[in-house]
């Protein structure tokens, strides 16, 4: 609450420019993003929406695989990175369709030999699609989540955008988007993710009848959930790298034992195996102490010379 009331907005600045060096020193990263909504029929009427129609309505629309696959040209020949992919919850579709859209998308770039990332689907979309797949289970929501998370991933998803998130609290989900997933469920849905090797992200929807508080609760819960998911990469990536060091362990005693063959044995490098080894990124420090801050710019919002212009990031993070 003490950062987000401070009138030192530089102060707060250099804090989360310390944090960010820390992790990446003077790298930025960035995107070139084209959006495509494939339908803005949906299931439901949020208050705030401007975006959905029903079925019948003027300017309601659904793409067919034809257009899907032209948007992709397009996307292509406008030299875009990533493709994200978001639409309304369309009650008329069947699950076929989605992983079909995906898979149309990769062909596409395939030909082209562009390597264009797929972030597709919202969390809300992903319980819709294991209720239209009919994998949705009250008792057990992870295994059709899962289940179709991988479906998707076999068909060209590449990480997951963070919309639907809103605010995690029950009484700005009742007034204002009554019938979406609460908290629990989206972050069911970012947890199998990061199991199956998906990158996420998050987003907050504020300014509206939410209260500060709610917002801070909001963020905490995200960071939360991004801690987890660091802590459960970094272990997956020492489990890895364990297993290496055994297996070349096991290999060098297998080639140091005596043979019971009379010719002499070939040099053991020639048998040892070629081994992957894990890309070791260091998990999130915390901060020992924070800069104090001396100066401050004197116009209101520089530049930074290391900053895009427009930037997006897919972390692996709910």
């Amino acid at each position: 609450m003490t950062l987000y009331e401070t009138p030192d907005v530089w102060g707060v600045c250099e804090i989360a420019d310390a944090v960010r060096r820390r992790l990446h020193a003077d790298v930025a990263y960035y995107n070139v993003n084209r959006h495509f909504n494939y339908s803005n029929v949906c299931a439901l009427s949020c208050k705030f929406c401007e975006f959905y129609r029903k079925k019948g309505d003027d300017g309601a629309y659904t793409h067919d695989m034809e257009s899907v696959a032209a948007e992709a040209r397009k996307a292509v020949e406008s030299g875009a990175t990533e493709m994200h992919i978001v639409g309304g919850l369309q009650p008329y579709l069947p699950w076929s369709y989605y992983p079909e859209m995906l898979r149309t998308i990769r062909r596409v770039a395939d030909v082209a030999g562009v390597p264009l990332h797929i972030k597709a689907f919202t969390a809300v979309e992903i319980v819709h699609l294991a209720k239209i797949a009919k994998k949705y289970k009250r008792d057990d929501r992870q295994a059709g989540i899962r289940w179709v998370l991988q479906e998707l991933k076999e068909a060209g998803l590449g990480s997951l955008p963070g919309g639907g998130a809103e605010v995690f609290d029950d009484r700005v989900h009742d007034e204002t988007h009554k019938g979406k997933i609460r908290s629990d469920e989206w972050l069911d849905v970012h947890l199998v993710a990061h199991e199956l090797g998906l990158n996420t992200n998050a987003t907050i929807l504020y300014g509206h009848i939410d209260q500060r508080r709610e917002r801070l609760i909001h963020m905490e819960i995200l960071r939360r959930a991004q801690d987890q998911a660091l802590e459960r990469w970094a272990t997956r990536g020492k489990r890895r790298s364990d297993g290496a060091t055994k297996r070349r362990r096991d290999w060098s005693r297998s080639t140091t034992s005596p043979r019971p063959s009379s010719r002499s044995p070939a040099p053991a490098s020639r048998f040892r195996p070629r081994i992957r080894r894990p890309l070791r990124r260091s998990v999130a420090p915390s901060l020992s102490r924070f800069p104090t801050a001396t100066s401050r710019p004197s116009s209101p919002c520089p530049s930074s010379p290391t900053a895009p212009s427009s930037s997006t990031s897919t972390a692996p993070a709910a």
